[in-house]
């Protein structure tokens, strides 16, 4: 970069690639979450690909607004099913194994005695 101008990498004659910085994007933000359920309570930080989980309950963070800094959208998601899920997956697994190892082994047609001659 000359002097603020941003300089370009020509991939091909009609393709570039250009490094601009911008001073007011926001790379990440982060949201201090205190969680709290009777006397049990949990302070965390969070961000978009980092969720908090706490008794049960996973809080993500889905948006902000830069503009707004105290502003920070969450969303809070109760799975309790997930175990029946995994345990779903597992058995496709198991079933794909059986279908494509297990039973052709089992169908194959048995040898059969070779004929005496008399």
């Amino acid at each position: 970069m000359v002097l603020g101008r941003p300089t370009a990498y020509f991939l091909s004659p009609t393709r570039a690639l250009v490094y601009e910085k911008r001073d007011k994007e926001v790379k990440a933000f982060v949201s201090h979450v205190t969680a709290a359920q009777g006397a049990d309570a949990e302070r965390r930080s969070i961000s978009v690909n980092d969720p908090m989980a706490f008794a049960g309950w996973t809080l993500y963070q889905v948006n902000y607004n830069p503009e707004d800094p105290s502003y920070s959208g969450l969303e809070a998601v109760y799975d309790p099913g997930v175990g029946w899920v995994f345990l779903g997956f597992a058995l496709i697994c198991l079933g794909v194994f059986w279908m494509f190892y297990v039973e052709p082994r089992l169908r194959k047609p048995k040898k059969s005695p070779a004929p005496a001659n008399a």
